[in-house]
């Protein structure tokens, strides 16, 4: 995109103030295992897109309240043709590994706050969730307030700007923005095979015990999902050429806060895309598995600060390993 003059009658596009920009840095290096992202801009606040191999997304959500200050002016040729439940929203490419430094510039001070994690809204899609908030502090209390303040800046065509002050400095970062390939979401439908929701600190633990295993040795190795409403309810396995590792989870106790399924059900995903997600894993207090009919895998994580809740939503599409998986098995009916 090429940068554009800013004309003094017309308000910037876009324009975000926050005094603690440790909560928006953690919620981009949830996604950060990509250098280039799709950020949009909407009323209600900014989602940024990764995507891996066409068959993985992240979304993170940054809602408007974890500005101090955020103005959104969407320029009048994107609303004249709207439809009456359509809003306005924004949408450039980004260096995201760019985004990422120029926040850890501004990172590295104290102003008060604290992350929830278990390690661990704007359009964040909740309706993955139920129940309370609780959680144990991410971090520590002291790494999370920043010194000074950091305001966004967006001009139709021009680049990203950040300006960082932390008197007497001042830091002015431009990033370079494009027009990006368009990147249709990966859909879940509303027909869900199983609806999990767990502390994320378990699945992290897990995720962590099968990547260590000595039969996943490369890429090529495969997550197995299998839940039914019968022992062993919810079960994760690594497969290899050289075997399988696999972790239960019982519906017995307390380890599952909700556990819906359809009947038994068993997909398969590549892990090393899976892995992308432990970034989120760490930091979130809660996840929520979901599945549907077509195999579509959705992660979300709630990730808390100082009572607010964010969301980071994983999607993968599920592969076929020539035994059946990547799809449903029998259906026996709702089992909670």
């Amino acid at each position: 995109m090429s940068e554009t003059q800013e004309n003094p009658a017309q308000p910037p596009l876009f324009t975000a103030l926050t005094t603690s920009s440790r909560q928006i840095l953690t919620l981009l290096k949830c996604i950060g295992f990509q250098s280039t992202a799709q950020l949009q801009i909407s009323a209600d606040g900014l989602r940024v897109t990764v995507e891996d191999s066409h068959v993985m997304q992240g979304h993170a959500f940054i809602d408007k309240n974890l500005f101090n200050t955020y103005t959104f002016h969407p320029p009048p040729h994107l609303t004249e043709n709207l439809e009456a439940d359509e809003d306005p929203v924004v949408q450039f490419g980004i260096s995201l590994t760019a985004l990422l430094e120029c926040l850890q510039i501004f990172g590295g001070g104290d102003a008060g706050g604290k992350w929830r994690g278990g390690g661990g809204r704007a359009g964040g899609g909740g309706d993955g969730w139920s129940g309370g908030t609780a959680g144990v502090s991410a971090f520590d209390h002291g790494l999370l307030r920043i010194a000074g303040t950091c305001r966004f800046l967006y001009e139709e065509g021009g680049p990203l700007c950040l300006i960082l002050e932390e008197p007497p400095i001042t830091t002015t970062c431009e990033l370079t923005t494009y027009t990006p390939a368009p990147l249709p979401d990966i859909p879940l439908s509303p027909t869900l095979t199983r609806k999990i929701i767990l502390k994320s600190s378990l699945l992290h633990d897990a995720i962590t015990e099968l990547s260590s295993s000595p039969v996943l040795p490369s890429s090529s190795s495969l997550l197995v999902i299998f839940t039914s409403p019968s022992p062993p309810h919810f079960a994760l396995s690594s497969t290899s050429p050289l075997g399988t590792t696999t972790v239960q989870f019982s519906n017995d106790g307390d380890l599952l806060e909700t556990f819906m399924v359809s009947g038994r059900a068993k997909d398969v995903y590549r892990f090393d895309l899976v892995r992308h997600a432990r970034g989120a894993m760490a930091v979130a207090t809660k996840v929520s598995v979901r599945s549907d009919e077509a195999g579509v895998l959705s992660l979300q994580f709630m990730v808390e600060w100082e009572g607010r809740a964010s969301f980071v939503d994983f999607r993968f599409l599920g592969v076929d390993d020539g035994e059946g998986g990547g799809g449903n098995g029998e259906s026996e009916g709702d089992s909670e």
